[in-house]
């Protein structure tokens, strides 16, 4: 049989997983910030947006494959549009 976690463990294994996605998080508003320089500000701010979406609706419609969904996006726009989303000035 068995054993059930206790309430510390259930605790610490929950802070855990907090503190990956406070580091995921960093990382994603690093790579934000990274394309803001390379393109526009407007590509910026909705290549932000895409990146917020997909991961929280990758969180809540695919748990298990979350961490992939942003990885995904980005490959579907590189994929379709190399030169940006809004292309280049």
């Amino acid at each position: 049989m068995s054993q059930q976690p206790n309430e510390l463990e259930i605790n610490r294994r929950r802070d855990a997983i907090d503190a990956l996605d406070r580091e995921l998080l960093r990382l994603l508003n690093e790579r934000a910030a990274q394309a803001k320089t390379i393109g526009s500000l407007k590509g910026a701010l909705v290549a932000s947006l895409l990146i917020g979406f997909a991961d929280t609706f990758g969180k809540v419609l695919v748990p298990e494959l979350a961490g992939v969904a942003v990885y995904l996006l980005m490959a579907v726009v590189l994929l379709f549009r190399p030169a940006g989303l809004f292309g280049r000035a």
